[in-house]
């Protein structure tokens, strides 16, 4: 079971950084591609209705899609 929890920390004030085990993953780093492979190879639960699916997924796609966008990386530096 995975759970969400979504928290502000003092020592991470940026939005949208993205956490593994309280601490930042580097962009473009190994780690960070692995972790987007599996969210998008990622399957649904149960407890996702199957009409519900399609529109998470597109907007799982769209936020994967940003973080491969130059954008992302200024965006990023800018916010530091």
């Amino acid at each position: 079971m995975q759970k969400v929890a979504l928290k502000r920390f003092d020592y991470l004030p940026r939005p949208g950084s993205l956490l593994l085990n309280r601490k930042e993953v580097e962009i473009r780093s190994d780690l960070e591609k692995e972790i987007l492979i599996a969210i998008q190879q990622a399957e649904w639960g149960n407890g996702v209705a199957h009409n519900e699916r399609y529109f998470l997924k597109r907007a799982i796609e769209e936020c994967i899609d940003f973080t491969k966008k130059i954008h992302y990386i200024k965006l990023a530096k800018s916010l530091r």
